[in-house]
């Protein structure tokens, strides 16, 4: 991935199955960080509850993550 990166993300969440767009905003050695670009309603509601998801089981926070990055890479 590179800064300023045009990317589209698969996600499944509950059955769900999106396509999203999204910009790298920034990258380290350490991951990246991207900035969602939601086209409806559905991907919105498909990003809130992915984020609900990850912060509501904190101890499986890194390995849900690394699942999603490994998928969009």
């Amino acid at each position: 991935l590179q800064e300023n990166e045009k990317i589209a993300l698969y996600f499944e969440v509950s059955g769900r199955k999106r396509k999203i767009h999204a910009n790298v905003i920034w990258k380290n050695s350490f991951g990246a960080g991207i900035s969602f670009d939601p086209t409806n309603n559905r991907d919105v509601q498909i990003i809130d509850d992915l984020m609900y998801f990850v912060e509501s089981s904190r101890e499986n926070r890194r390995s849900l993550l690394d699942t999603i990055f490994k998928k969009a890479a």
